[in-house]
């Protein structure tokens, strides 16, 4: 009897300690820590306004035709390159999306330029008795404009990113030949509009979430476009007709973008 009494303690004691210990194991909540958070870089999705300035050189060939009793005096000059240097300025409008670090853009730009430069040559007149001719070229490019495509990668803040499309030019050119022979000379100014293409790359720094540093070059290709112009010479004498035959031109710029965060 007494050994019965003895069991049933023990095991009373043991249910007891049991259920002590699942009452404390249901009481005190498990240790739990939250995941770090996650970090994300600048977003270069969104509508862009801005402007830029920098500089650009040129080069422009141009050739000579005469034609009439002009011929018979008039010396060939021979191709005449005119290398042309100024300064750009203008805006850009454009609208990037972004894949992951790929981002995929498209840009418009307008920039007024004061690329401009002469050349002289004098060379001898076919005619008899040694007379000299000569001939002035003066040439401007006013304005680029381009619509081009963009495609860039993204590390952080940077972004690296290459750019091509279809691009336009104004161009100004004013001629003056002079023949010795004849004592006469033929003058002209002449407006021409240009189209090409257009190939760069550049790099762009998000300084702040809104705004955006960027500095590229951009190389236009005129080359195909073949423009006739003609200068008379007084009396009946004839003419002479420029040729212009390349235009190839270069710009290093900087600018400073806006994005706009739209939509939301």
């Amino acid at each position: 009897m007494k050994r019965f009494a003895l069991m049933t303690a023990a095991a009373a004691m043991s249910l007891a300690f049991a259920s002590t210990a699942r009452a404390a194991d249901v009481g005190v909540a498990p240790d739990y820590a939250a995941p770090p958070p996650v970090a994300t870089g600048p977003s270069w999705t969104g509508l862009y306004l801005g402007l830029h300035g920098g500089g650009g050189w040129s080069h422009v060939s141009a050739s000579t035709a005469p034609s009439g009793v002009i011929v018979g005096a008039l010396g060939d000059p021979g191709l005449q390159s005119t290398g042309l240097s100024g300064a750009v300025f203008g805006g850009q409008l454009g609208y990037n999306w972004q894949v992951a670090n790929w981002v995929f853009g498209a840009e418009g730009d307008f920039s007024s330029a004061g690329l401009n430069g002469a050349t002289q040559s004098v060379f001898p007149s076919i005619a008899p008795g040694g007379f000299q001719d000569s001939i002035q070229v003066h040439q401007n490019i006013g304005w680029l404009a381009s619509a081009r495509g963009r495609l860039g990668y993204v590390w952080g803040t940077l972004l690296l990113y290459v750019t091509g499309g279809a691009a336009w030019a104004n161009v100004d050119s004013k001629v003056l030949v002079n023949d010795g022979a004849t004592g006469t000379s033929a003058a002209g100014s002449f407006t021409d509009h240009r189209s090409g293409w257009t190939l760069g790359a550049g790099y762009e720094w998000m300084i702040a979430p809104n705004w955006i540093g960027r500095a590229e070059y951009l190389y236009y290709s005129f080359g195909n476009n073949t423009l006739n112009r003609t200068v008379t010479f007084p009396g009946g004498l004839g003419t002479d007709t420029i040729t212009t035959n390349k235009l190839n031109t270069n710009v290093v710029r900087v600018g400073l973008s806006y994005k706009f965060d739209w939509p939301r």
